[in-house]
């Protein structure tokens, strides 16, 4: 049952945010308690480009793709973020709690919600940093205390409310 109310939390912490920025909600994939996989959707897409730069920022992975190679040729490289078959990534601007949103290849948008975000400096990175190596390990109820914080309203799931 924590397992479930955990994945049910992330589902619920991710659309607080989409709901925030007025995003239109794509078809829900699959969830887990760290990331939720959703539908490409062209009108989500849309609409998040209209949030760029103001209040998310942009990347795409060709450059990581290319640093994969070059990794790969070396003992001991690393790995590509969000693996190969991500093409770009958008990440809200904020410090703490923002959310990442990633598209794949395969028509899929993979979002999670990083505690801490690297873009705000040394700080932020390295704690970000460590929060990578243990993929899987970012609470679901950390993120729910933090977007409260960050004035979000957000159902905790365990309550069955909004808090």
């Amino acid at each position: 049952m924590k397992d479930v109310l955990a994945i049910r939390q992330c589902l619920v912490n991710v659309q607080a945010i989409l709901v925030h920025y007025a995003l239109p909600q794509p078809i829900v994939l699959g969830t887990l308690s760290d990331r939720v996989l959703l539908d490409r959707s062209r009108i989500f897409l849309q609409a998040l480009e209209e949030l760029v730069p103001g209040k998310f920022e942009t990347w795409d992975f060709v450059e990581a793709h290319r640093l994969q190679d070059l990794k790969d040729s070396v003992p001991g490289g690393g790995v590509v973020p969000h693996g190969v078959t991500a093409i770009r990534g958008w990440r809200e601007r904020v410090a703490c709690c923002s959310l990442q949103i990633v598209e794949h290849k395969t028509a899929v948008l993979e979002l999670d919600i990083d505690r801490f975000n690297p873009n705000f400096g040394a700080g932020p990175a390295l704690l970000h940093l460590c929060e990578v190596l243990h993929p899987g390990k970012t609470s679901p109820w950390t993120i729910l205390r933090g977007l409260q914080h960050r004035g979000l309203s957000v159902m905790d799931v365990r309550k069955g409310g909004l808090t």
